[in-house]
């Protein structure tokens, strides 16, 4: 014995509300979880810039006192 389940027209449209009600709520979602992205990314590059800066200008004084210190000794 086979029984066959059947949707009315009603349970087709009870079921499209539900499915979009569920796909706005899983948009919202998704722009929050990009910005909370790009925000992580945005931190990570402030970072990056600072340790280069830092990294940049630690060479520089160092090549300054090694040429200065060419300089005086020879």
């Amino acid at each position: 014995m086979v029984v066959h389940d059947t949707a009315t027209k009603d349970d087709l449209s009870a079921l499209k509300t539900e499915l979009k009600a569920d796909m706005a709520a899983l948009k919202i979602e998704m722009a929050a979880l990009e910005q909370r992205l790009l925000a992580v990314i945005e931190n990570r590059t402030l970072r990056l810039t600072v340790r280069m800066g830092v990294m940049l200008a630690a060479s520089l004084s160092l090549m300054t006192a090694i040429i200065g210190a060419l300089i005086r000794f020879h």
